[in-house]
C-alpha cells in the first residue's frame, strides 16, 4: 500500500512539472490552459503540487532579484553581478534543474519497479491524468507516464483500463504478442502464456504487434496505421503464439465480470465446459482444482460465481455429479469420478 501511494505521488510530481514547463514555454494555447484547469480539478493533490512548482519558481525569481539588487552600482541602480552573486544564482538555477531531472529519473525508475498482484488479490490504480487501471489476480504491470506518452507494460495477468483522452500523450499497453493504442476508451487486456485477449467495452482501440508500440508514438486520434487492427466496443481481439486469430463479437458484461470479482459462464452457443471454468478459477486463486475425468471436464457449465470463491464452485460440481473431492495439501483439490458419476 505504501509503495502504491509513493508511485501515485511520483506521478503527480511528474505531471505538475510537465504542466509547469508547458504553461511557461511562451506558446501555451487557451485549450491547453483549459486542460490544465481540468487536471487541477481532478484532485487536491494536483493543486498542492502545482502550487509547490509555482513556489519554487517564485523563490528562484526572488533570489535572482535579490542578487541583482545586492550587486547594483549606486543607490537604486542596477549593476553587474559580482562573483559571489553569480555563484548563488547559478546554485539556485541548478537546484531547479535538478528538480526537473529528479522527475525524469523517478519516471525512468518506475519502469523497473513493477506492481504485482497475488492470487486472490484485486487492485485499482488511479493515475494523475484521471485514467484508471483495474488489475486482476496474478497480474504484473509496470508503467511510465511522460510528457509525450503513457505506457503500460503488462507482463502477466489481466487489467482493465479506463483511459482519459489526451491527444499529446498517446496511451499504449504492451502485452508482448500484442500492443494496444487507445483513445479515450475502456478496454481490458488479458495475457497468458500462449494467448492475449483485448476486449473493448467503450470507444475503440488500435491493436498492433507488441514490438511496434513505441515506434507508433504520435497523435492517438489518427486512423489506424497499416499493420494495426481497429477494434470497436463490443468486440474482442484474440492472438496466440501462432499469430492473429480474429476479431469477434463478445458479451462484454460476461468477459469483464472478473473486474467485479465475478465469473459468468453462459449457456447456448457461448457455453464453456468444466475444464474452461476450472482454468478461470485456477488463474485467479491459490487453490488449484483438477478434474481427472475427461468426460466431466468436457461437460458444459453455466452460472454466475464469485471469482475468489473456488470452494463454492467445487461444491457446485461435486454434489450433482457425484464426484469425489480429494484434497492434496492446502492448495490442491482433485475432483474424481465415482461409480455414481453420470456417464456418457
Amino acid at each position: 500500500m505504501v509503495d502504491t501511494e509513493n508511485r501515485k505521488r511520483q506521478l503527480i510530481v511528474e505531471e505538475a512539472a510537465s504542466w509547469h514547463l508547458r504553461l511557461n514555454d511562451g506558446a501555451c494555447t487557451a485549450h491547453e490552459r483549459s486542460e490544465y484547469l481540468q487536471w487541477l480539478k481532478q484532485s487536491p493533490a494536483h493543486v498542492a503540487e502545482a502550487l509547490r512548482m509555482r513556489s519554487l519558481k517564485s523563490l528562484l525569481q526572488a533570489a535572482k532579484l535579490e542578487q541583482l539588487r545586492s550587486s547594483a552600482g549606486g543607490a537604486g541602480g542596477w549593476g553587474v553581478l559580482g562573483p559571489g552573486s553569480r555563484w548563488s544564482l547559478i546554485a539556485a538555477v541548478a537546484a531547479f534543474v535538478l528538480l526537473i531531472v529528479a522527475v525524469i529519473l523517478i519516471n525512468v525508475a518506475s519502469l523497473d519497479d513493477p506492481i504485482e498482484t497475488h492470487a486472490g488479490e484485486w487492485r485499482e490504480l488511479q493515475f494523475p491524468d484521471g485514467s484508471v487501471a483495474s488489475l486482476g489476480p496474478r497480474t504484473n504491470v509496470r508503467f511510465e507516464f511522460t510528457a509525450k506518452e503513457r505506457l503500460v507494460q503488462l507482463s502477466r495477468g489481466e487489467a482493465m483500463f479506463t483511459v482519459v483522452n489526451d491527444p499529446r500523450r498517446p496511451f499504449y499497453v504492451n502485452a508482448g504478442l500484442v500492443g494496444v493504442r487507445a483513445v479515450g476508451t475502456k478496454f481490458s487486456v488479458s495475457r497468458e502464456d500462449r494467448m492475449v485477449l483485448v476486449t473493448v467495452a467503450q470507444g475503440k482501440v488500435a491493436v498492433m504487434k507488441g514490438d511496434r508500440v513505441r515506434a507508433n508514438a504520435g497523435d492517438q486520434g489518427r486512423a489506424a496505421d497499416a499493420g494495426e487492427e481497429a477494434v470497436e466496443a463490443g468486440k474482442q481481439y484474440e492472438a496466440t503464439l501462432r499469430g492473429f486469430v480474429g476479431v469477434h463479437d463478445v458479451n462484454v458484461a460476461r468477459e469483464l465480470a472478473w473486474v467485479q470479482k465475478m465469473l459468468i459462464f453462459s449457456d447456448g452457443n457461448e457455453a464453456q465446459n468444466v475444464a474452461q471454468a476450472v482454468h478461470e478459477f485456477n488463474r485467479r486463486n491459490r487453490l488449484q482444482i483438477e478434474v481427472t475425468d475427461p468426460y466431466i471436464a468436457a461437460r458444459p457449465v453455466f452460472g454466475v460465481f464469485h471469482a475468489n470463491d473456488p470452494e463454492s464452485f467445487i461444491k457446485f460440481l461435486a454434489k450433482p455429479l457425484k464426484l469425489k473431492v480429494v484434497r492434496q495439501g492446502m492448495d490442491r483439490v482433485l475432483l474424481e469420478s465415482t461409480p455414481q458419476t453420470p456417464t456418457r
